[in-house]
């Protein structure tokens, strides 16, 4: 089982309530507080999450072209700033067979488990919706990609200056189980 913030060491303050929600589903609602939270990443940070150099301008176009009807994301939000989002987006038209993972959680918050845990529900609503293989590139140096990766048992590979990934969802007990995700915000995209 993947180590992750369960709902009890959630409320046993590991991240406190007060400052980090529970991970719910974002929509496109939520368009100005990702632009928001992409801005305020860092070089490297643009850099490991986008794959290239990003600038203001580029992510405001990523944020704007976000297809909600193909793509499905869990965040969480500190306060009023959305702070961390996990995302899975797919280029077929209808049901999601493959989908691609992206993932970026604020600086301050690192190293808490928040990742995985957006991760785990994010994998939980996707096989709910029918994704069956998450794919995911990182470049070296983002070790918390490969560590998520490697805790759902994904096969890993070197391709070329980068890792890539990937997990049979639908084989992971822990993501098909029956019990719903937590989400208190249930938005379901059009598939």
């Amino acid at each position: 089982m993947p180590k992750h913030l369960s709902q009890n060491e959630f409320e046993a303050g590991k991240l406190d309530p007060s400052k980090v929600s529970r991970p719910r589903l974002a929509g496109p609602q939520d368009v100005p507080s990702l632009l928001a939270h992409y801005l305020r990443l860092s070089e490297i940070d643009r850099y490991t999450r986008f794959f290239s150099a990003m600038s203001d301008d580029g992510i405001q176009r990523y944020a704007d072209a976000s297809d909600w009807s193909r793509m499905v994301a869990v965040c969480v939000y500190g306060g009023d700033e959305l702070v961390g989002i996990a995302e899975l987006g797919w280029d077929e038209c209808g049901k999601p067979i493959n989908a691609e993972l992206g993932v970026s959680v604020e600086a301050r918050l690192r190293r808490r488990g928040l990742a995985s845990w957006l991760v785990n529900e994010l994998f939980r609503w996707g096989a709910a919706i029918g994704v069956q293989n998450v794919h995911a590139s990182w470049v070296g140096g983002n070790d918390a990609v490969g560590r998520i990766m490697r805790e759902y048992g994904a096969e890993i590979w070197l391709s070329g200056n980068h890792w890539r990934g990937k997990v049979p969802l639908l084989s992971l007990p822990e993501v098909v189980a029956n019990e719903k995700p937590h989400s208190h915000k249930v938005i379901v995209p059009n598939v």
